[in-house]
């Protein structure tokens, strides 16, 4: 009777390990700005960091202060953090003043990150302008 109720106790504990196995927890995940508040001229940098590496590709996107959502970045991650510094500065030709989140997603995680643009008066020249110039 001893060894039945044992052996009952062991089969159903063995029954809940791979439930509690953290190898089919999906990874975690979180995004970031170098800064909160960005102005005219300065570059975003965006740093990723997961729990673990399983071979998906990352998908950002950007909802503005009208909560328009749209694809930003998908990139693969091939390690536990990454970065990604902007090409170009933000300009007001395309970026307008206030609040914007990035949301990311990756193997089933999500993460987001608030940052916000202030117009402070200063003049920006445009990456397109710049391009023409070099023309």
């Amino acid at each position: 009777m001893k060894i039945s109720a044992m052996f009952l106790s062991l089969l159903i504990l063995l029954s809940f390990m791979p439930i509690l196995n953290p190898a089919n927890a999906e990874p975690s995940v979180s995004i970031e700005t170098s800064q909160t508040i960005y102005h005219y001229g300065e570059f975003l940098s965006i740093t990723i960091n997961v729990s673990e590496v399983t071979g998906d590709f990352a998908t950002t996107y950007i909802i503005d202060s009208s909560q328009k959502k749209s694809d930003f970045l998908t990139f693969p991650i091939s390690q536990k953090t990454s970065s990604f510094p902007s090409n170009f500065p933000f300009d007001s030709a395309i970026w307008k003043p206030g609040s914007y989140i990035l949301e990311l997603e990756y193997s089933g995680a999500e993460s987001s990150t608030q940052f916000s643009i202030q117009d402070t008066g200063e003049v920006a020249i445009p990456f397109w302008i710049k391009d023409l110039a070099k023309m």
